[in-house]
């Protein structure tokens, strides 16, 4: 009301464009399309690969490979993110009792999700019929779960932990109230941002925050995963400010499950730059 815009091809194509997202993602699941890919996290001391973060990718019939970063906005708008999520969740607990037995699997929860009365449930069912270790697990939030209701998600975690799962807080060091959110809940993993990360080496007080996240997690008993390295300069230095894991591009981009078995296979053990990490 009051106003006025002009209309123009390309606004009606992005329409359209964002309706044939919409509609295929209600049938993606059902058709086989979806899948997840697999990047490893190393432990940097060991140089072993200790886990891997399972993220989506959609292979569209006529569209191609749709970005996650495209279909995942608007399968939040529309509703769908919760069923999208529960697929990856039963994905990620058969490939942790199958291909990958032995592994700690990673996945992302959306707040959606968590505010969800069922998702402690579709956990714990995920987990019998597949028989999954538990601690195979490891459930990734962000602390925008936090945003509306502070006691219901806490209430949440607590139930998901008494599972046996492991929760890892996202983004770790962008919010406003991070510390409050660690006195109240014990993560078992922090992932400092790729922010920090890529800024370590050209700027002191990235490095001082790197360091301290770190330090505050050993003090805690959690354990360290930084984002976003791209050099073996960045592993030295992120390993030195005593980080635990790296998930990065630099050690793989995220590959099919079965790549990834073989990736996992032939690991070879041997950082780059070894000496740079000492």
């Amino acid at each position: 009301r009051g106003g006025f815009s002009f209309y123009s091809a390309e606004l009606g194509e992005r329409g359209r464009h964002r309706m044939d997202i919409e509609e295929g993602l209600r049938r993606a699941i059902d058709q086989g399309q979806l899948a997840l890919h697999w990047q490893p996290k190393v432990d940097i001391a060991a140089w072993q690969i200790v886990g891997a973060e399972g993220l989506m990718r959609w292979a569209h019939p006529v569209l191609g490979e749709v970005s996650p970063g495209e279909f995942i906005v608007i399968a939040e708008q529309c509703g769908l993110i919760d069923e999208l999520g529960h697929w990856a969740l039963r994905e990620a607990c058969r490939t942790a009792a199958g291909p990958l037995a032995g592994m700690c699997l990673s996945v992302n929860v959306s707040p959606v999700q968590l505010r969800n009365g069922q998702f402690v449930n579709q956990v714990r069912d995920a987990l019998r019929e597949f028989h999954t270790e538990p601690a195979c697990l490891e459930l990734e939030i962000t602390e925008s779960v936090f945003l509306d209701d502070v006691e219901g998600a806490l209430e949440q975690l607590h139930a998901l932990r008494g599972l046996g799962v492991r929760i890892a807080l996202d983004d770790f060091g962008t919010g406003y109230s991070s510390l409050a959110y660690l006195r109240q809940f014990p993560f078992d993993t922090l992932k400092v941002d790729r922010t920090f990360v890529s800024e370590v080496l050209s700027r002191t007080d990235s490095r001082a925050i790197v360091q301290m996240i770190a330090q505050l997690a050993t003090t805690l008993g959690m354990r360290t995963v930084s984002e976003g390295v791209e050099t073996a300069q960045q592993l030295a230095a992120v390993g030195q400010a005593g980080c635990h894991e790296v998930h990065v591009f630099l050690v793989s981009r995220a590959l099919p499950l079965a790549d990834f078995a073989l990736f996992w296979h032939g690991w070879s053990g041997h950082p780059p730059l070894a000496a740079t990490l000492h």
